[in-house]
């Protein structure tokens, strides 16, 4: 081995723990600032939830009889108030629309439930995948643990506003 193959050898060395240490570096700022990518992801879809809340609309019923009289009411109180008509066939399609939207408001709750523990595990793993992060860039060289987190927590909080496309 002569000389130059040595510092060249050296060069690999240095700048491979300089990548390590950056890596590191990136880890911690991750640390810290974790908290506040997942508060900004949660703030947006709340704003989305909001924006979607005020396009649902509330449906306004007059019913005429001796005096007219109105009242609003959403999807499930109309069909209720429905299944009050005289013709028996009406009665029975409105009955069947009531019992689906009460299945669709069961079945969303705990689909609902079952998103909030997934946000929760994913957000008390969101320190230890900041800290895996060196760890997973220095094997291949890109950090597909936290990537995956990312992509599965804006998934997840993503999940709310299209419930709330399907139900209403």
């Amino acid at each position: 081995m002569n000389a130059n193959h040595i510092i060249e050898i050296l060069g690999q060395i240095k700048a491979k723990y300089k990548e390590r240490i950056v890596n590191w570096f990136i880890s911690l700022i991750l640390l810290f600032v974790m908290h506040y990518i997942m508060a900004f992801i949660l703030m947006v879809i709340g704003e989305i939830s909001n924006l979607l809340g005020k396009l649902n609309g509330i449906i306004s019923v007059t019913i005429e009889g001796g005096n007219i009289e109105t009242f609003k009411t959403n999807l499930i109180g109309l069909a209720r108030f429905q299944m009050q008509q005289q013709h028996f066939s009406a009665k029975v399609s409105y009955f069947v629309i009531y019992i689906a939207l009460v299945v669709y408001t069961f079945k969303f709750t705990f689909v609902y439930l079952k998103r909030m523990l997934n946000m929760a595990f994913l957000t008390l793993i969101a320190p230890l995948v900041a800290l895996m992060y060196p760890i997973d860039k220095m094997t291949d060289g890109s950090a597909q643990g936290f990537d995956m987190w990312l992509k599965e927590y804006i998934f997840n909080a993503l999940l709310q506003p299209m419930h709330m496309i399907m139900y209403y």
